[in-house]
């Protein structure tokens, strides 16, 4: 009876082990293998990292940078959430214009926001126009992201999409985390410094994306891969 069960345990550790992976797993690690999802996934790291560890302190830039306090910072912060809304309602539209430049684009517009900020504080008509642009940018971005992710791979939309809600999560974590050491180390001046270096360093990632992937060669690459899995989960 007992080597019954040892060898009933032998084939069922077995046939575990030989066993295909399925599901979520197996289409997020084949999405991994494209490179145009890899490329997008680092900018949205690199660009959220940036933008929290500032943006979780943007009260105390703006009243560091223009010397605002109570309604004044209350201005800037409205100006920065109607510039969002403003974002959010064109982005469908800056998308269907051409996504490499919208991408591209609001990455810039966030580099640019940051730097004006960190190199021209004081004004307080600059603050405001430098929050709008912020505001605008961000907000527009991840609608460019999510539709490039879905574009690198078009039939296997939930691996990616799990990938990209992953980096944008460890972006949203690291960003905050990394702006608060930077605060009580060094002040307001080095968050948005380091701030800077991210969206910059994103803006060059995202000029490296080139054009559209070719649909039908990619959807004809996944249906082969799909049909591969298909094959082995029957087997």
């Amino acid at each position: 009876m007992r080597s019954a069960d040892q060898s009933r345990g032998a084939e069922s550790a077995s046939w575990l082990a030989h066993r295909p992976i399925s599901g979520s797993a197996s289409r997020t690690a084949a999405a991994l293998r494209e490179r145009r999802l890899l490329v997008i996934c680092a900018v949205t790291t690199v660009m959220v990292i940036g933008h929290f560890a500032a943006f979780t302190f943007f009260a105390r830039i703006v009243a560091a940078g223009a010397g605002l306090s109570g309604s004044g910072v209350g201005a800037v912060l409205l100006v920065y959430g109607g510039a969002g809304v403003l974002g959010v309602l064109l982005s469908g539209a800056l998308v269907d214009r051409g996504l490499r430049t919208a991408v591209v684009s609001g990455c810039a517009a966030v580099s640019l926001a940051l730097l004006t900020l960190d190199l021209v504080p004081g004004s307080f008509a600059v603050t405001l126009i430098a929050a709008g642009a912020w505001g605008l940018a961000f907000t527009a971005l991840p609608v460019a992201w999510q539709t490039a992710v879905l574009r690198a791979v078009p039939v296997q939309p939930d691996g990616a999409s799990a990938l990209y809600v992953v980096c944008f999560q460890v972006g949203i974590g690291g960003g905050a985390l990394l702006g608060a050491v930077l605060l009580a180390a060094d002040g307001v001046p080095a968050v948005l410094t380091v701030a800077l270096v991210f969206a910059t360093r994103g803006t060059v990632l995202a000029a490296a994306l080139t054009g559209p992937s070719p649909r039908p060669a990619v959807e004809r690459r996944w249906a082969i891969r799909r049909a591969r899995v298909g094959r082995a989960l029957r087997s």
